[in-house]
């Protein structure tokens, strides 16, 4: 493409010389025929002689005699005065262009091939315009006399005419010039190979303007397959002219001549014009700046030569260009046919791929800001193609990417859903996740503008790819993105598949985990709580192991994730997860929750319930609907994790919120297993130490409503172990100060009837209980238990008012008992564990017994 106005300039250069030189000859040619040439020569080079005698003569008549003795003619040239004879034919134009019509063009060209030194001597006083005028009216005989000239000779004597050669171009006839090329294909191909570049350069770019509208209007007419064949035959010498050309002229030439400059194109071979690109990149930069877009349009849309040029150019040439380029690609993108490029790029995979290594993406922003056209080639290329020239280029991909104008991608992107799955599909998954590592800023940025439907559809679509991409992805990056488009990743969740995002996550687990790290916990809380139903779902799917271990090495960005305002430096602006979120998710996902407990870490599970926020958050969780079923079918199932999780726990966080969220609890107690519950206080010391303190945080009135509402588990729980609690593990609980007050606010809200129901049915834990010689308890605590949390009017620090011993369920248990012994006709002195009761409320002290007939008893 390039090369056909650099060959056109090479023929013009070529022709004019040939013009002059056949002007020079026609005027020796005036000798007649005689073994006295040379002399005769000699002769007429005396000014003003041959011009007197030409004004006489016939042309046809000499051009006879010139036909007939060729040798003659050759010879007197040799010796005859240059300025001389450029005189005779300034001073008779008319003359030499009618004698020229009646040369024989082989005798002439004889002459000019074995008398270079006298034609390149005779240009410097020939006047220009008398050959061009000569050459205008004998477009045959030119034609003819070119194919019989010695090309090797021409060239070399082309360097010394050039400045005659430039002059004269601008009064030729472009037909006339035009015929002559088209007529001369083999002369020319040699001829090209010969010429000096640095001459023909000159000569053409001395006549860029001047004589741009003939050169425009001699293409009209020129044979593009003889042009097409001379640069196909001459790489080299094209390669090196176009080095040497003016940019500007060429451009304007070509800009002239859209149609025929396309036909060359697609005449030219690809491998030439290839090596011409390669190696021409300064040169071609300035002519494509230049180049309108009705001829880029025209040209890029030949689509086969097109094609077949891409796979021979050199990348590195084509991308140094490429990113001199900017605005030239801009405008270029705005004519050029989407089809077409499409199937270029399609059938060149293998040179995109090495040319975007070579590309400056400052450059590839300027083209790919073109949206509509980008929009529109993109959705006929072929993903595949795409796909392997990113896979191979993730460097250049990820310096591009950190460029581009976020809204215009956005746009390509929204505008080519199916496209964009299926590149997907096709793509590297490390090369891909090396451009999103590398483009943070920009990534950030486009998932603003982007629609959350087509991303989503596109993952869907590509579930394998979304996951192998996953394992390279850069957490950071990734993070960085998230956390900048909250609003962006909240929609894109409400369109993404559930099993797409479970497979990913499952299948990169350490991914998964790194990333939560990064997180900004007020997004993910935004995206969470605006997505319920679909992590409801996505948890259905996940692998609760990736999850727990996420969580297990992520115990910071939990606690933050739980807080009510989850980012500090905004508050007010978001807010942590909404427990209802959670609480939707948790109840639809029993069977997930007890896989991912069962592989979580305790502390780090416990890490987030101990904080602040974490304690708020599970008092808000609790209130807001969770199911105690599915807790307790969590807990039921993982009493192993639960246990150790207990000495994980902070007792006041555990201890609030279940002082706050009594109908939770009791709902709970419905569905609790009594057995794991009793495993963890029986088998594991940590989780011992932890009741020892939580028992004295609780709040009793909402311990003794929710085991008032399942005696059942009570009367379990105090069963013989294993089934029931170890007594010796108790004991030493039930014994601290803050036992003692928990049991009395359990008690003072405890029904007489509860009591007299579980005491049978214990087993032999009240027994042991109250037997002190067998470990039980320490006297003392009964007789606390008995007379009531009166501490001397302590203020309950729970509810802010004094103990109220009137309430004590132990007194009003033993009403009641007795009561009922009467009735029943039960002896209540010998009754195990009552007698107990009845001699500890009897004492002043522990083990001092009061007389019967005290005031006290």
């Amino acid at each position: 493409m390039l090369l056909s106005r650099g060959v056109q300039g090479v023929v013009n250069i070529v022709i004019i010389f040939l013009l002059l030189a056949t002007m020079a000859v026609a005027g020796m040619t005036v000798l007649p025929k005689d073994p006295i040439g040379v002399l005769t020569g000699k002769l007429v080079s005396q000014p003003g002689m041959l011009s007197g005698i030409l004004s006489g003569l016939d042309p046809r008549v000499y051009a006879l005699a010139m036909n007939s003795n060729p040798t003659s003619t050759s010879k007197m040239m040799s010796v005859l005065d240059a300025k001389m004879v450029a005189d005779v034919i300034n001073e008779n134009g008319k003359f030499f262009a009618e004698l020229i019509s009646f040369l024989d063009p082989s005798t002439a060209a004889k002459g000019m091939n074995e008398n270079v030194d006298f034609t390149v001597e005779l240009l410097k006083y020939i006047d220009p315009g008398v050959i061009a005028g000569a050459v205008n009216a004998n477009g045959k005989f030119l034609s003819e006399l070119i194919g019989e000239l010695d090309p090797k000779v021409m060239a070399e004597g082309a360097a010394s005419g050039q400045e005659f050669s430039n002059e004269v171009t601008k009064y030729i006839d472009p037909k006339v010039l035009a015929d002559a090329i088209s007529a001369n294909e083999a002369f020319l191909t040699q001829l090209v190979g010969n010429i000096s570049t640095d001459v023909l350069a000159n000569a053409i770019n001395a006549n860029a303007t001047a004589n741009a509208t003939a050169n425009a209007e001699m293409m009209k007419y020129i044979n593009v397959s003889v042009l097409a064949s001379v640069i196909n035959a001459n790489g080299p010498f094209a390669t090196d002219l176009l080095r040497k050309l003016d940019p500007d002229m060429l451009a304007r030439a070509m800009n002239q001549n859209p149609d025929a400059t396309v036909e060359l194109t697609g005449k030219l071979d690809p491998v030439v014009i290839a090596g011409i690109l390669n190696r021409s990149g300064g040169f071609i930069t300035g002519v494509l700046d230049n180049l309108s877009s009705e001829l880029l349009s025209a040209m890029a849309n030949n689509q086969s030569t097109s094609a077949d040029l891409m796979a021979k150019l050199s990348p590195a040439s084509i991308g140094g260009l490429i990113n001199q380029i900017g605005p030239f690609a801009t405008s270029l993108m705005n004519s050029l046919d989407p089809v077409m490029l499409a199937s270029v790029l399609n059938n060149n995979i293998d040179v995109m791929t090495a040319m975007n290594k070579n590309s400056d993406p400052d450059m590839m922003v300027t083209i790919l800001e073109n949206q509509e056209f980008l929009t529109a080639v993109i959705s006929k290329l072929n993903p595949a193609c795409v796909a392997g020239a990113m896979n191979a280029n993730s460097q250049t991909t990820a310096e591009l990417m950190g460029y581009l104008n976020p809204k215009v991608i956005a746009s390509i992107v929204n505008n080519n859903i199916d496209w964009i799955t299926r590149l997907q599909l096709e793509a590297d998954s490390a090369a891909s996740a090396a451009g999103i590592n590398g483009s943070s800023s920009f990534l950030t940025k486009l998932v603003s503008k982007l629609d959350p439907e087509v991303i989503a559809k596109a993952m869907n679509a590509n579930p394998q790819s979304s996951s192998d991409m996953t394992k390279y992805l850069d957490v950071n990056v990734i993070a960085g993105v998230v956390n900048s488009n909250g609003s962006f990743i909240t929609n894109l969740v409400k369109n993404l598949n559930t099993t797409v995002v479970a497979n990913a996550m499952n299948a990169n687990p350490q991914a998964t985990s790194d990333l939560l790290g990064k997180l900004n916990p007020g997004v993910i809380a935004s995206v969470v709580n605006s997505n319920g139903t679909f992590f409801a779902n996505l948890a259905n799917k996940g692998n609760p192991k990736i999850t727990a271990d996420a969580i297990n090495a992520n115990k910071g960005f939990v606690t933050k994730l739980l807080q009510p305002d989850a980012d500090p430096v905004t508050p007010g602006v978001q807010p942590g997860i909404d427990p209802a979120v959670i609480t939707y998710a948790i109840n639809n996902n029993q069977t997930y929750l007890n896989g991912m407990v069962a592989n979580m870490d305790a502390h780090s599970a416990a890490e987030p319930g101990n904080s602040p926020e974490g304690e708020q958050w599970q008092e808000r969780l609790m209130r807001n609907g969770l199911d105690p079923r599915v807790i307790a079918g969590v807990l039921n199932g993982n009493g192993a994790f639960v246990s150790s999780l207990l000495g994980k726990l902070n007792p006041q966080v555990i201890a609030n919120a279940i002082n706050s969220n009594q109908a939770f609890l009791t709902q709970s107690a419905t569905y609790a297993n009594n057995g794991d519950m009793v495993d963890v206080i029986n088998n594991n010391p940590s989780a011992q130490a932890t009741i020892k303190k939580l028992v004295g945080l609780l709040d009793g009135a909402v311990i003794a409503n929710a085991a008032n509402q399942h005696p059942e588990q009570t009367e379990a729980m105090l069963g013989p172990p294993p089934g029931g609690i170890d007594i010796s593990i108790l004991m030493p609980i039930l014994e601290t100060p803050e036992a003692s007050n928990f049991i009395a606010q359990v008690m003072a809200n405890s029904p007489p009837s509860s009591t007299v129901t579980m005491i049978p049915n214990s087993g032999n834990f009240i027994k042991n209980l109250l037997n002190k010689n067998a470990g039980g308890l320490n006297p003392a605590t009964m007789v606390a238990a008995i007379n009531g949390p009166t501490n001397g009017g302590v203020i309950n620090p729970r509810t802010g008012t004094p103990f109220a011993p009137d309430q004590n369920v132990l007194r009003r248990t033993w009403t009641y008992g007795a009561v009922k012994a009467f009735f029943l006709g039960i002896p209540i002195s010998t009754t195990e564990g009552w007698n107990g009761i009845i001699k500890a409320a009897v004492n002043d002290q522990a083990g001092e017994p009061v007389p019967h007939d005290s005031p006290k008893w």
